[in-house]
């Protein structure tokens, strides 16, 4: 099966991420590309020839290599060389992977380690379905309003005026269901969890299996936006991170109401709540009412996260004789959230997507 060579050997290369996960010798699984690693063998043996050229790399640095002299090269060293012709497929793999080794090394693939701000270009839209190896179908929204868009898969994407994706038209064969997008769009992925939906922009890889969830991503732009309605996704920052801190991830899983924004300047991916948290469950109430009678707390913490799909962390030993009389109705969450800490003389906080209550506890006093 053909794939898009944007997963090269090259990307791989070029990407501190990769690059420092290759030096950590920390197994396959620990490496955000795993899945791609594991579901399409064209990605995997380009992974492999990157894992290989890094771990046999010299110390010495070597001169930036021009583009001419790497055809070159490849074509000198293809001719020179002979692969038998065996039925050992594993042989000829390996015979392959030391070929490559040798090219790569030799034209001076340092200047890919060196030079990394350089690839950002290659992240853009226009380069990915430039290089892309299969023929794809591009729709540019030009009119005022929404233009929605079914794909292949039956998946629905929204697109804002001047926005555009491109696709295969024969995504539905493959092993994973790429989309290029520039601009701002709305998905709604058709649940296939053998076929993972992977939405590419110009800094970032979000992944799912079967969500709603809005991305925003313009190349003049500072930031680039992920933001989930409902499911589950993970987003993979393409650009290495300007700091040297270990404690934040360049991969980020999002819940439902939950956003990420990335600085391009920064390299770094923020998790947060939306602005307005909406209801992803159904939960039947009389009238369209919450009505709460000497209510534990707790139980109503309960109750709005699996309304919401948010976490909602608190104490539960220190809050256990908490009780609450509210009556909620057209309350946006976090309404509800500061009505509710007002009656147990509580404060709340949003870190990381998620609510935390703080509060001293009510002894036996019922709450209204």
């Amino acid at each position: 099966m053909e794939q898009d060579n944007y997963y090269d050997s090259t990307y791989f290369l070029s990407n501190d991420q990769f690059v420092e996960w290759v030096k950590s010798d920390k197994p396959i699984s620990s490496c955000p590309w795993a899945l791609l690693y594991h579901s399409d063998k064209d990605i995997a043996k380009e992974i492999d020839i990157a894992r290989m050229i890094i771990n046999q790399w010299p110390a010495s640095g070597l001169h930036e290599p021009n583009g001419e002299k790497i055809k070159l090269e490849i074509k000198r060293i293809l001719n020179d060389i002979e692969i038998p012709n065996s039925k050992n497929r594993t042989l000829n793999y390996w015979v392959y992977l030391k070929i490559a080794a040798i090219v790569l090394i030799t034209v001076g693939i340092a200047w890919f380690l060196v030079h990394r701000n350089t690839s950002i270009d290659r992240y853009s839209y226009a380069n990915k379905i430039k290089i892309s190896a299969l023929p794809l179908t591009e729709v540019i929204a030009v009119k005022e309003g929404v233009t929605s868009v079914i794909l292949p898969d039956s998946s629905i994407v929204e697109l804002t005026k001047g926005s555009r994706i491109s696709y295969s038209p024969t995504m539905t064969f493959d092993s994973t269901r790429n989309i290029f997008l520039k601009g701002e769009a709305f998905f709604d992925v058709k649940k296939d969890p053998n076929h993972p939906f992977i939405v590419n922009t110009n800094d970032l890889i979000t992944t799912v299996l079967g969500t709603s969830f809005l991305i925003k991503s313009y190349e003049n732009e500072q930031n680039t936006m992920v933001l989930v309605r409902t499911g589950k996704v993970k987003v993979t920052s393409l650009l290495p991170s300007s700091s040297n801190s270990q404690s934040e991830s360049s991969v980020i899983v999002l819940l439902p109401n939950q956003q990420v924004t990335f600085d391009k300047k920064a390299s770094k991916l923020v998790r947060s709540l939306i602005e307005n948290p909406l209801p992803v469950e159904n939960i039947i109430f009389p009238d369209k009412q919450m009505v709460f009678e000497e209510a534990p707390v707790i139980t109503v913490f309960e109750l709005l996260k699996k309304q919401y799909g948010v976490s909602i962390i608190c104490d539960e030993e220190l809050l256990a004789d908490c009780q609450l009389n509210a009556e909620f109705s057209n309350e946006s969450l976090m309404e509800k959230i500061g009505m509710i800490c007002t009656a147990i003389k509580a404060k709340y906080e949003i870190i990381d997507g998620q609510i935390i209550i703080k509060g001293s506890g009510c002894g036996s006093d019922t709450l209204k």
